[in-house]
């Protein structure tokens, strides 16, 4: 018969003395090694799972925030170009290129704020983020407005 040489089991080995007692140990040292052995196992896929999840998390922030700008606010609007659309050349007011009798007298009843974002939006080619930065509003706000001048002209041609 084989004897195994344990060094936790100077004496003797439970495998090649089975007793009751050497049994009772076997189990204790047993438990402790797979607990240790969970232990092990659950740390190595909490690395595994968090590199993952950190690498989602670079990649998303990555593509989300492709380009900073490291320029002042006001270098920014200043490189918004200056020129009319290739439909509107030469022309500074959205009501000299008006034929329509009816929406030109809709447009002379509209406010400065919104005569001056068709302007922006449909002569200068902005877009309302480019339009939100120069009035200091939300693009949301700026695209409700431009909405509701668009309803209203509707609303006083029709």
């Amino acid at each position: 018969m084989l004897s195994v040489v344990n060094p936790h089991f100077p004496d003797t080995t439970p495998i090649n003395n089975p007793s009751k007692q050497n049994r009772e140990l076997l189990d204790i040292r047993f438990q402790e090694f797979y607990r240790k052995a969970r232990i092990v196992k659950y740390i190595s896929n909490l690395i595994y799972f968090y590199s993952i999840d950190y690498d989602k998390r670079i990649r998303k922030n990555h593509n989300r925030f492709l380009l900073v700008l490291d320029t002042p606010k006001s270098q920014i609007l200043d490189s918004i170009p200056d020129k009319p659309s290739r439909f509107f050349k030469n022309i500074e007011h959205l009501q000299d290129h008006i034929e329509n009798p009816k929406l030109y007298s809709a447009i002379n009843k509209l406010n400065k704020k919104q005569k001056s974002i068709l302007e922006l939006i449909y002569i200068q080619d902005l877009n309302n983020k480019q339009v939100a930065e120069l009035f200091k509003e939300t693009p949301q706000n700026i695209s409700k407005i431009h909405r509701r001048t668009l309803e209203k002209l509707k609303s006083e041609i029709v």
